[in-house]
């Protein structure tokens, strides 16, 4: 595994030679995308292939960053919008599960929650 040069390095790499920079970026990327799971491998080149084109067709690195940050707050609004349909359906069926233990007839899907309640 690749050692990160310290920040004085780094920031003289990008004043006096970014290609440099971005090859050690690259590799780096490479690295960690090599050491993750096989079954995670293939989407995180997707999003490093997302993350480079951003780079690529920005003007400058703020803008880059810009880009980048509001793709990251994309997915996690996405991932926030799950999480809160995954709680709301756990409470639900929690709700239900007290209904079938007071032996309310209410509840939907009794056959279903009483086959859950017993494992």
């Amino acid at each position: 595994m690749t050692e990160l040069p310290s920040f004085d390095e780094l920031r003289e790499m990008a004043e006096k030679d970014p290609e440099t920079l971005e090859a050690l970026r690259n590799k780096m990327v490479n690295e960690v995308i090599e050491r993750a799971p096989l079954e995670k491998r293939d989407r995180l080149k997707g999003l490093q292939f997302k993350i480079d084109a951003k780079i690529k067709t920005s003007r400058t690195p703020f803008e880059s960053m810009c880009k980048i940050y509001d793709e990251m707050m994309d997915s996690f609004d996405e991932l926030n919008a799950q999480l809160a349909g995954f709680t709301a359906a756990a409470d639900k069926l929690q709700e239900d599960l007290k209904s079938l233990d007071k032996g309310e007839e209410k509840v939907e899907n009794k056959v279903e929650l009483k086959i859950l309640k017993d494992k």
